[in-house]
Protein backbone atom coordinates (compact mmCIF):
# COMPACT_ATOMS: atom_id res chain seq x y z
CA UNK A 1 0.00 0.00 0.00
CA UNK A 2 3.19 2.41 0.38
CA UNK A 3 3.98 1.50 -3.11
CA UNK A 4 0.70 2.19 -4.25
CA UNK A 5 0.83 5.58 -2.45
CA UNK A 6 4.48 7.10 -3.79
CA UNK A 7 4.40 5.31 -7.21
CA UNK A 8 0.47 4.28 -8.03
CA UNK A 9 1.85 3.24 -11.67
CA UNK A 10 4.52 0.47 -11.11
CA UNK A 11 2.11 -0.75 -8.30
CA UNK A 12 -0.40 -1.33 -9.99
CA UNK A 13 2.28 -3.28 -12.55
CA UNK A 14 3.47 -5.29 -9.77
CA UNK A 15 0.07 -6.41 -8.40
CA UNK A 16 -1.59 -7.50 -11.66
CA UNK A 17 1.93 -9.34 -12.36
CA UNK A 18 2.38 -11.40 -9.42
CA UNK A 19 0.13 -11.03 -6.59
CA UNK A 20 -3.07 -13.54 -5.87
CA UNK A 21 -6.49 -11.95 -7.01
CA UNK A 22 -7.77 -10.75 -3.54
CA UNK A 23 -4.32 -8.60 -2.46
CA UNK A 24 -4.34 -7.41 -6.44
CA UNK A 25 -7.74 -5.96 -6.27
CA UNK A 26 -6.87 -4.11 -3.26
CA UNK A 27 -3.06 -3.25 -4.51
CA UNK A 28 -4.76 -1.84 -7.53
CA UNK A 29 -7.92 0.08 -6.36
CA UNK A 30 -5.86 1.75 -4.00
CA UNK A 31 -3.06 2.93 -6.54
CA UNK A 32 -6.46 3.76 -9.13
CA UNK A 33 -7.35 6.10 -6.08
CA UNK A 34 -3.79 7.99 -5.98
CA UNK A 35 -3.50 7.92 -9.64
CA UNK A 36 -7.07 9.22 -10.66
CA UNK A 37 -6.29 12.43 -8.54
CA UNK A 38 -2.96 13.04 -10.35
CA UNK A 39 -3.43 11.53 -13.87
CA UNK A 40 -7.15 10.41 -14.00
CA UNK A 41 -6.52 9.74 -18.01
CA UNK A 42 -3.85 6.59 -17.27
CA UNK A 43 -6.22 6.20 -14.43
CA UNK A 44 -8.92 5.15 -17.09
CA UNK A 45 -6.82 3.15 -18.96
CA UNK A 46 -6.22 0.98 -15.90
CA UNK A 47 -9.21 0.42 -14.31
CA UNK A 48 -10.57 -2.42 -16.03
CA UNK A 49 -7.97 -4.34 -14.25
CA UNK A 50 -10.29 -4.48 -11.35
CA UNK A 51 -12.71 -7.58 -11.19
CA UNK A 52 -16.38 -6.12 -12.11
CA UNK A 53 -18.08 -5.42 -8.98
CA UNK A 54 -18.64 -2.35 -6.40
CA UNK A 55 -14.91 -1.66 -6.31
CA UNK A 56 -14.23 -0.99 -10.07
CA UNK A 57 -17.77 0.81 -10.09
CA UNK A 58 -16.56 3.22 -7.02
CA UNK A 59 -13.15 3.78 -9.04
CA UNK A 60 -15.32 4.22 -11.87
CA UNK A 61 -17.30 6.85 -10.38
CA UNK A 62 -14.48 8.72 -9.40
CA UNK A 63 -12.48 8.58 -12.37
CA UNK A 64 -15.43 9.86 -14.35
CA UNK A 65 -15.44 12.77 -11.71
CA UNK A 66 -11.62 13.57 -12.06
CA UNK A 67 -12.28 13.82 -15.70
CA UNK A 68 -15.40 15.95 -16.13
CA UNK A 69 -13.61 18.67 -13.92
CA UNK A 70 -12.17 19.58 -17.51
CA UNK A 71 -14.34 17.62 -20.27
CA UNK A 72 -17.56 16.67 -19.43
CA UNK A 73 -18.12 14.85 -22.85
CA UNK A 74 -14.74 13.25 -22.12
CA UNK A 75 -16.15 11.46 -19.30
CA UNK A 76 -19.04 10.61 -20.82
CA UNK A 77 -17.15 9.09 -24.24
CA UNK A 78 -14.76 7.14 -21.73
CA UNK A 79 -17.66 5.66 -19.84
CA UNK A 80 -19.05 4.20 -22.94
CA UNK A 81 -15.77 2.30 -23.17
CA UNK A 82 -16.54 0.21 -19.69
CA UNK A 83 -17.15 -3.13 -20.86
CA UNK A 84 -18.84 -4.47 -17.27
CA UNK A 85 -22.54 -3.93 -18.35
CA UNK A 86 -23.45 -2.39 -14.21
CA UNK A 87 -20.25 0.00 -14.38
CA UNK A 88 -20.54 1.37 -17.39
CA UNK A 89 -24.39 2.34 -16.12
CA UNK A 90 -23.38 3.69 -13.19
CA UNK A 91 -20.47 5.90 -14.69
CA UNK A 92 -22.54 6.94 -17.49
CA UNK A 93 -25.27 7.84 -15.80
CA UNK A 94 -22.95 10.11 -13.45
CA UNK A 95 -21.60 11.50 -16.38
CA UNK A 96 -24.27 12.45 -18.27
CA UNK A 97 -25.46 14.58 -14.65
CA UNK A 98 -22.07 16.31 -14.24
CA UNK A 99 -22.59 16.97 -18.42
CA UNK A 100 -26.03 18.65 -17.50
CA UNK A 101 -24.82 20.64 -14.93
CA UNK A 102 -22.46 22.37 -17.88
CA UNK A 103 -24.21 21.81 -20.98
CA UNK A 104 -27.76 20.67 -20.66
CA UNK A 105 -28.24 20.82 -24.72
CA UNK A 106 -25.39 18.56 -24.98
CA UNK A 107 -26.58 15.73 -22.34
CA UNK A 108 -29.93 15.69 -23.50
CA UNK A 109 -29.10 15.29 -27.24
CA UNK A 110 -27.13 12.38 -26.31
CA UNK A 111 -30.02 10.56 -24.22
CA UNK A 112 -32.32 11.54 -26.75
CA UNK A 113 -29.61 9.63 -29.60
CA UNK A 114 -29.40 6.28 -27.02
CA UNK A 115 -31.59 3.34 -28.38
CA UNK A 116 -34.51 2.85 -26.60
CA UNK A 117 -34.04 -0.12 -23.22
CA UNK A 118 -33.67 0.30 -19.66
CA UNK A 119 -30.20 2.17 -20.33
CA UNK A 120 -31.77 5.04 -22.00
CA UNK A 121 -34.58 5.23 -18.77
CA UNK A 122 -32.03 5.30 -16.35
CA UNK A 123 -30.20 8.06 -18.15
CA UNK A 124 -33.27 9.79 -18.93
CA UNK A 125 -34.08 10.40 -15.01
CA UNK A 126 -30.58 11.35 -14.52
CA UNK A 127 -30.59 14.29 -16.35
CA UNK A 128 -34.41 15.07 -16.20
CA UNK A 129 -33.46 15.52 -12.53
CA UNK A 130 -30.39 17.76 -12.68
CA UNK A 131 -31.69 19.67 -15.95
CA UNK A 132 -34.75 20.55 -13.83
CA UNK A 133 -32.79 21.86 -10.93
CA UNK A 134 -31.52 24.23 -13.85
CA UNK A 135 -33.93 25.21 -15.35
CA UNK A 136 -37.51 23.02 -14.81
CA UNK A 137 -39.60 24.99 -17.81
CA UNK A 138 -36.85 23.84 -20.16
CA UNK A 139 -36.65 20.23 -18.72
CA UNK A 140 -40.12 19.60 -19.04
CA UNK A 141 -40.00 20.77 -22.61
CA UNK A 142 -37.51 18.56 -23.45
CA UNK A 143 -39.31 15.56 -22.00
CA UNK A 144 -42.52 16.40 -23.75
CA UNK A 145 -40.27 15.95 -26.94
CA UNK A 146 -38.02 13.06 -25.97
CA UNK A 147 -40.52 11.19 -24.04
CA UNK A 148 -44.07 12.10 -24.56
CA UNK A 149 -46.97 10.64 -22.63
CA UNK A 150 -46.54 7.62 -19.92
CA UNK A 151 -43.19 6.68 -21.45
CA UNK A 152 -41.68 10.25 -19.73
CA UNK A 153 -44.37 9.98 -16.55
CA UNK A 154 -41.06 8.48 -14.16
CA UNK A 155 -38.79 11.67 -15.69
CA UNK A 156 -41.63 13.83 -14.78
CA UNK A 157 -42.23 12.85 -11.56
CA UNK A 158 -38.50 13.39 -11.27
CA UNK A 159 -38.77 16.71 -12.88
CA UNK A 160 -41.64 18.11 -10.04
CA UNK A 161 -39.70 16.64 -7.16
CA UNK A 162 -36.26 18.12 -8.61
CA UNK A 163 -38.21 21.68 -9.01
CA UNK A 164 -39.92 21.93 -5.75
CA UNK A 165 -36.98 22.04 -3.87
CA UNK A 166 -36.43 25.64 -5.20
CA UNK A 167 -40.28 26.18 -6.31
CA UNK A 168 -42.18 24.11 -4.88
CA UNK A 169 -45.22 26.65 -5.16
CA UNK A 170 -44.61 26.06 -9.38
CA UNK A 171 -43.86 22.78 -9.30
CA UNK A 172 -47.34 21.30 -7.19
CA UNK A 173 -49.44 23.46 -9.59
CA UNK A 174 -47.72 22.15 -13.00
CA UNK A 175 -47.96 18.40 -11.25
CA UNK A 176 -51.46 18.96 -10.17
CA UNK A 177 -52.13 20.02 -14.20
CA UNK A 178 -50.89 16.24 -14.95
CA UNK A 179 -52.38 14.81 -12.29
CA UNK A 180 -55.75 16.04 -13.96
CA UNK A 181 -54.60 13.94 -16.85
CA UNK A 182 -53.78 10.83 -15.53
CA UNK A 183 -50.23 11.41 -14.45
CA UNK A 184 -48.92 9.31 -11.23
CA UNK A 185 -50.17 10.39 -8.22
CA UNK A 186 -46.61 10.02 -7.03
CA UNK A 187 -45.96 13.28 -9.01
CA UNK A 188 -48.01 15.55 -7.43
CA UNK A 189 -47.26 14.20 -4.19
CA UNK A 190 -43.58 14.70 -4.36
CA UNK A 191 -44.26 17.97 -5.48
CA UNK A 192 -46.75 18.99 -2.74
CA UNK A 193 -44.58 17.53 0.31
CA UNK A 194 -41.65 19.69 -0.38
CA UNK A 195 -44.51 22.69 -0.68
CA UNK A 196 -46.08 21.53 2.14
CA UNK A 197 -42.82 21.67 4.88
CA UNK A 198 -41.95 24.92 3.40
CA UNK A 199 -45.16 26.49 3.34
CA UNK A 200 -47.89 24.50 5.22
CA UNK A 201 -50.70 27.20 5.29
CA UNK A 202 -50.17 28.03 1.63
CA UNK A 203 -49.87 24.53 0.84
CA UNK A 204 -53.16 23.54 2.76
CA UNK A 205 -54.78 26.62 1.38
CA UNK A 206 -54.03 25.30 -2.17
CA UNK A 207 -55.26 21.90 -1.12
CA UNK A 208 -58.35 23.15 0.34
CA UNK A 209 -59.27 25.43 -2.69
CA UNK A 210 -58.49 22.30 -5.23
CA UNK A 211 -61.48 19.62 -6.92
CA UNK A 212 -58.59 16.38 -5.77
CA UNK A 213 -61.23 14.08 -4.39
CA UNK A 214 -61.07 14.16 -0.32
CA UNK A 215 -59.55 10.60 -0.18
CA UNK A 216 -56.77 12.25 -2.45
CA UNK A 217 -56.37 15.18 -0.64
CA UNK A 218 -56.12 12.88 2.40
CA UNK A 219 -53.00 11.13 1.18
CA UNK A 220 -51.52 14.16 0.36
CA UNK A 221 -51.06 15.57 3.81
CA UNK A 222 -49.38 12.17 5.02
CA UNK A 223 -45.45 12.94 4.87
CA UNK A 224 -44.19 10.96 1.96
CA UNK A 225 -42.01 7.79 3.66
Amino acid sequence: LNLAAADPHRAIELAAAALPATSRERIIASALEKLTATDPRAAAAIVALLPAGPTQQHAALAIVRALATSDSPAAVAWADTLSDPASKVAARNYALELLTARDPAAATRYVGEMPPGPDRGSALLRVANRFAALDAPRAIAWIDTTAPGPSGAAARTMIASSWARTDPEAATRWAAKLDANGAPTATLAGAFSYWLAQHPAAARAWLDATNLPPEKKSRLLVPPR
